[in-house]
């Protein structure tokens, strides 16, 4: 039986928050930013990527090396990966 939309949302909002749970809130920002371009690979471009979640390129860095250290990010040359969306 297919899910109904509120199922699907319902369904998405406890993954992120299962995903997310112990993240900072500067991390769980970032990370959302993230998610939301996508399951796929996402250039390693901090400056546009900084761009995106509206923080400077150094800041950017940071949080994601702090992603990459809790195992939510996964760094592959010139990719980065969701570690959720890998496994």
């Amino acid at each position: 039986m297919p899910l109904t939309d509120i199922e699907s949302k319902i369904r998405w909002a406890e993954r992120m928050l299962a995903i997310t749970h112990g993240l900072t809130p500067e991390e769980c920002g970032v990370f959302a930013v993230l998610w939301s371009i996508g399951p796929h690979a996402i250039p390693n471009d901090d400056v546009w990527l900084a761009r995106q979640c509206n923080c400077s390129a150094a800041r950017f860095s940071r949080i994601k090396l702090q992603l990459v250290a809790k195992g939510k990010l996964l760094i592959d040359g010139d990719a980065i990966h969701i570690q959720a969306c890998v496994q």
